[in-house]
C-alpha cells in the first residue's frame, strides 16, 4: 500500500466519522425538540402548582425557577469551562451572554410573533403590573451587571457581588406581590 492509497483511506474514514457526527447532531437535535414539546407543558402545570402553593403569582415562580431549570446545560457548560481557565473562562462568560441575548431577543420575539398568530394580527399584549416591574427590574439588572464588567475584569468580588443581586432580585420579586 502505497502512502496516497493511505491517505485515501484516511481521508474516507475521516469524512465518514465527520458524517456521522453530523447525522447523530442532528438526530439528538430532534429528540431534544421532542423532549421540550412533550415536556413543556406538564413544566408549566407545575410551576402554577408551586405558585398555588406557596401563594405566589406564577410569573414569580417562573422567573425565578424556570431560568434555573431551562438555562441548566448553559450552567455546566460554564463550570466546566471556569475550571479550565484561560481562554476557557472567556469562552463561559461569551456562552452566559449570547444565552441573554437570544432569550431577551428571539424567545421573546417568538411569543408576540405567536400571539399575533393564535389571536390575530391586532393582538395587544397588555402588561399588568407585576409584568412591568419585571420588565424595569430585569433592564437594571442587567445595566448593574454589565458595569461590573467595565474594568474587562470579573474577580471574586464581582462574583459575590452578582450573587447578592440574584438574591436581593428574588427577594426584592416576593416584596412587590405582597405590596
Amino acid at each position: 500500500m502505497n502512502s496516497a492509497d493511505h491517505r485515501s483511506d484516511y481521508n474516507e474514514n475521516s469524512w465518514t466519522k465527520g458524517l456521522l457526527t453530523k447525522v447523530k447532531s442532528i438526530v439528538l437535535f430532534i429528540l431534544g425538540g421532542v423532549g421540550i414539546l412533550i415536556g413543556a407543558e406538564p413544566f408549566v402545570h407545575a410551576l402554577e402548582g408551586v405558585a398555588a402553593e406557596i401563594g405566589t403569582p406564577a410569573a414569580v415562580v417562573a422567573v425565578i425557577l424556570s431560568p434555573l431549570a431551562g438555562e441548566m446545560p448553559e450552567k455546566i457548560s460554564v463550570m466546566f469551562l471556569a475550571r479550565r481557565g484561560g481562554e476557557a473562562v472567556s469562552i463561559s462568560i461569551a456562552n452566559v451572554l449570547g444565552s441573554k441575548v437570544l432569550n431577551n431577543t428571539l424567545l421573546l420575539s417568538c411569543m408576540i410573533l405567536g400571539a399575533a398568530y393564535f389571536h390575530g394580527l391586532n393582538t395587544l399584549i397588555n402588561p399588568n403590573g407585576l409584568l412591568m416591574f419585571e420588565v424595569y427590574w430585569t433592564g437594571i439588572m442587567t445595566i448593574l451587571a454589565t458595569s461590573l464588567m467595565f474594568d474587562r475584569k470579573l474577580t471574586l468580588s464581582d462574583g459575590v457581588s452578582l450573587t447578592i443581586l440574584y438574591l436581593a432580585s428574588i427577594g426584592i420579586q416576593f416584596l412587590v406581590i405582597t405590596l
